[in-house]
C-alpha cells in the first residue's frame, strides 16, 4: 500500500510556468485562427452573432433580476419567487422546443 502511494506521488507531473504560458499561447493562437477564418464571411453573419449575444444578454439579465423583483416589489418569499421563475423557465424551454428558437 505504501509503495502504491510512493509510485503515485512520483508519477505526478507538475507544469512549470513556462509550459502553462506555452499552452495558453497555443490556445490563443487557435482562437485567433478561428476568428480570422470569419473575415471572409458575409456581414449578415456578424449581425446574427450580435443579435444572438444581445438576446442571451437580455435573457440572463432578466433571469438575474426576476426573482429579486418578485421578492422585493411583490413581497413574495424566495420559494414563491423561485417557483414562478422555474415555471417561467420551463415555459420558455417548451416554447423554444416547439418554435425551434
Amino acid at each position: 500500500s505504501t509503495n502504491n502511494i510512493d509510485i503515485l506521488h512520483n508519477t505526478k507531473t507538475t507544469m512549470s510556468s513556462s509550459s502553462i504560458h506555452n499552452y495558453f499561447q497555443s490556445q490563443l493562437h487557435q482562437v485567433s485562427i478561428g476568428f480570422r477564418s470569419l473575415s471572409s464571411s458575409p456581414p449578415e453573419l456578424y449581425k446574427a452573432y450580435i443579435l444572438k449575444f444581445l438576446d442571451s444578454y437580455a435573457y440572463f439579465s432578466f433571469s438575474l433580476v426576476f426573482t429579486l423583483f418578485l421578492s422585493e416589489d411583490f413581497g413574495m418569499s424566495d420559494i414563491e419567487a423561485g417557483t414562478i421563475y422555474g415555471a417561467w423557465g420551463a415555459l420558455i424551454t417548451i416554447f423554444g422546443l416547439f418554435t425551434g428558437t
